[in-house]
């Protein structure tokens, strides 16, 4: 029997991409009769350490401490542990929250004869550097600072490299959930083949049935001749907000009855209040929607959209295509790998320089012209290569037999 213990900051991933693929990779682990999975929460809703049955497994809960400081107190935290965890050969534990370095080296002190896995979800040069891996290269490889980044970004880039470093180094396997990161990992960051593994997120549809266009704008009050985007996830930088803010602003020159609906915190979109307010009219905030329902308000858009300078992986994307909407995206990192021009979505390209907003602005305007002019010949062969894809290669299974295939590697 393997032992799987699944470390997670309860309090990030209730916003994020990682909470998704807790919740889709954790059940799929749990049906295997070899495997024993345990969720440790960290920074859980609870006042004390505890265990409770799962439908997986199980949860070892741990409360807040030092204001959530988890990864400077990690000797606390495996003290709290041992009363729930031996350590064993059989034992692997598996992290996804960077940076993470002394955190491990507690946990090796502590469990000497357990195995660690890390996940690359992501990486600290991705967003100050809108995942621009030639600026990165310049900075890790050559030790030049690009003239277009900070002294203060590319102190702080190099650091968070020395840390990533660390904990790769003290880890038994780095998983990369796109080839994109893998070969990032190869050719800058120097790690070697046999510590690195290349795993696709797996993906679960929504189990709800497909509501009706019209009757999903009738419930959320959208009129049947409106023209409809819908942008999912947390509005910061690298998630190409602002370019699709100037984009959408300025379809809406020829096209009045354009609006982008635009599902994230409502805070954060205060920080493009000079780019909204010009058209405010053109969009529609929902703030943060719970993720069971979303398919209500991707059936009422025509449009996805995801303009992602860098993504890890890319969920909504998945969930609009998997919903039938013909999504328009970034040929950033990670959403390169997944999509392709004309074969399952509308690319728009980000340009060589991506500190060019007002170019990749008019890239997006042009993708989703593509998209919302499609014909629905067009809109089906797209849906149905994206639902081979989510099938197959993305498919909870087949992430669930490749993760197993490591755990057994290493036992």
């Amino acid at each position: 029997m393997i032992n799987l213990f699944f470390f997670d900051e309860y309090n990030s991933s209730i916003q994020n991409g990682i909470g998704t693929y807790r919740d889709i990779l954790l059940p799929a682990l749990g049906e295997i009769n070899s495997l024993s999975v345990t969720l440790i929460s960290l920074n859980s809703f609870t006042s004390k350490d505890s265990e409770s049955e799962r439908s997986f497994g199980h949860e070892i809960a741990l409360p807040y401490i030092h204001d959530g400081d988890w990864r400077g107190h990690g000797a606390e935290i495996c003290d709290m542990l041992k009363k729930y965890i031996t350590d064993s050969p059989c034992n692997i534990f598996m992290l996804n929250h960077s940076p993470a370095a002394d955190f491990i080296k507690n946990l090796k002190e502590n469990y000497p004869k357990s195995k660690l896995i890390f996940t690359v979800h992501d990486q600290g040069w991705c967003a100050a550097l809108l995942g621009s891996r030639s600026l990165l290269e310049e900075i890790i490889l050559k030790d030049k600072r690009p003239e277009k980044v900070s002294e203060n970004t590319f102190n702080n880039i190099k650091i968070y490299h020395k840390s990533e470093l660390d904990i790769y180094n003290l880890v038994d396997k780095v998983i990369s959930i796109s080839p994109f990161m893998d070969n990032v990992m190869k050719d800058i960051y120097q790690i070697s083949t046999d510590k690195r593994v290349m795993i696709y997120n797996g993906f679960t549809p929504f189990k709800t049935k497909k509501i009706r266009q019209a009757t999903a704008r009738r419930l959320l009050g959208f009129g049947a001749d409106e023209e409809l985007l819908i942008f999912a996830g947390r509005p910061v930088r690298h998630k190409g907000v602002a370019p699709l803010i100037m984009a959408v602003s300025e379809l809406r020159r020829t096209r009045p009855n354009l609006r982008c609906i635009m599902c994230g915190n409502m805070q954060t979109f205060a920080n493009y209040d000079n780019l909204i307010r010009p058209q405010a009219s053109a969009f529609v905030f929902t703030g943060q929607v719970p993720r069971d329902e979303l398919p209500l308000w991707y059936a009422a858009a025509d449009v996805g959209v995801m303009p992602s300078y860098s993504e890890p992986f890319g969920y909504s994307a998945i969930e609009m295509a998997d919903r039938g909407l013909p999504i328009v995206v970034s040929d950033g990192s990670a959403l390169g790998d997944i999509y392709h021009d004309n074969e399952n979505a509308f690319v728009a390209p980000i340009g060589t320089d991506v500190t060019k907003r007002a170019l990749y602005a008019q890239s997006i305007k042009e993708a989703i012209t593509r998209a919302l002019d499609s014909s629905s010949y067009i809109r089906r062969r797209l849906y149905r290569k994206n639902k081979e894809y989510i099938n197959t290669r993305y498919s909870a299974a087949a992430m669930c037999d490749s993760y197993l295939g490591v755990f057994q590697s290493l036992m």
